[in-house]
């Protein structure tokens, strides 16, 4: 992040009450996320405290306030990867090519492919587990969607809020600072 952008997210601080007087960066969590990531507590350098705006989002389950148009995370527990992958793939491959023209497409799964293989030993489904692994190519592919393994419900909430500014501070310039921050 750089110094424009770092004093953006900081801005200055007056004697006001410590809660009152930190920045905030808003992330919107779709209103039907059933276990929302929690980004409680995290430290990010340049952001003291992240908002879950909880709402309907046309889709993917994670977004940016004011970028809902550009910005989609979809998040997968490797439970719901292994339904989305074995019945849920026509739904899913829908909110796909509804993202399409959305600038930022990630797919962020809980788990790692070595864990996800144990999960496919575990339910008898070795022999699907290299057709598994080629949708998710192909999805990447067709979609342009960003395919990223973190290990844990508290990894993935830490790489989409890392993320998120991430994506926010490259186009910082493009939206006003207002709209996404308070005071």
């Amino acid at each position: 992040m750089d110094k424009k952008t770092e004093s953006q997210l900081t801005k200055s601080r007056e004697p006001q009450s410590q809660e009152s007087s930190q920045p905030l960066f808003k992330i919107i969590c779709d209103s039907r996320e059933q276990l929302p990531l929690s980004f409680e507590g995290l430290k990010i350098r340049g952001v003291p405290r992240i908002e879950t705006i909880r709402r309907k989002l046309d889709v993917g389950d994670y977004s940016i306030e004011g970028q809902e148009d550009s910005v989609f995370i979809e998040r997968k527990s490797v439970n719901d990867l292994y339904g989305t992958l074995f019945q849920g793939r026509e739904r899913f491959e829908k909110e796909l090519e509804r993202a399409k023209n959305h600038q930022h497409r990630y797919l962020v799964i809980e788990s790692t492919p070595f864990g996800f293989a144990s999960y496919m030993e575990y339910h008898r489904n070795m022999m699907q587990f290299n057709s598994a692994f080629s949708s998710l190519m192909i999805w990447a592919e067709r979609y342009g969607l960003k395919v990223r393994w973190c290990k844990t419900p508290a990894g993935a909430a830490d790489y989409v809020a890392r993320l998120a500014i991430k994506i926010y501070s490259e186009d910082a310039a493009a939206i006003p600072i207002g709209s996404l921050l308070t005071a």
